[in-house]
């Protein structure tokens, strides 16, 4: 059963996704580090100088802290996949970030907004599944309103991180067996 685009139902889901966001900013450093989270964080700067070497080797050699970075073969956690810690190291570069606290903090609401962004793709695969965007909102709601994974959603970047890839990569292979199939009944607005 298809769900149309109306307006009469983006203001609801606006509005749930907007304050759900805002919520993320108003409480994303209520949350302390996680006891893996420096080690993570170090394995992608690690990893960062690697690439660096391997792209700009002069100008990653300038860089003020380069001496200080472990090189990756001598690292011992290079065991941890670091998709999603590179790009954090990159935004901590990029926003100029450099005081230890202010830099988990990026990281928190950055991760918050990983896992809002899931949460919508959830909200789509229910409206979808149910036919309707008030049960895709009951649905996107359960999964927020689940303590431990409100609380993880700040701090974890693993797996509620990766639960809402998982959920995009549903969603995509959806839209995929749709346009095969030609059939428009997937595409929900």
């Amino acid at each position: 059963m298809p769900v149309t685009p109306t307006l009469s139902h983006r203001w609801p889901v606006g509005a749930f996704f907007g304050l759900l966001a805002l919520l993320g900013v108003a409480l994303y450093q209520d949350y302390g580090v996680g006891w893996d989270e420096q080690v993570d964080r170090l394995n992608g700067i690690i990893n960062a100088k690697y690439v660096a070497m391997k792209l700009a080797p002069e100008i990653a050699r300038r860089q003020p802290s380069f001496a200080e970075i472990p090189d990756l073969h001598g690292s011992q956690d290079t065991d941890h996949g670091v998709l999603y810690q590179l790009p954090l190291v990159l935004l901590e570069k990029v926003a100029r970030v450099e005081d230890t606290r202010d830099v988990y903090f990026l990281r928190h609401l950055t991760i918050w907004l990983t896992c809002v962004a899931g949460t919508w793709v959830v909200y789509r695969l229910g409206a979808w599944r149910f036919g309707s965007w008030q049960w895709g909102l009951v649905v996107a709601g359960l999964l927020v309103l689940s303590p431990r994974l409100f609380a993880e959603s700040f701090y974890n970047y693993k797996d509620p991180v990766f639960m809402g890839f998982f959920a995009l990569a549903i969603y995509t292979m959806l839209g995929c067996y749709a346009s095969l199939l030609g059939n428009a009944l997937l595409y929900t607005h």
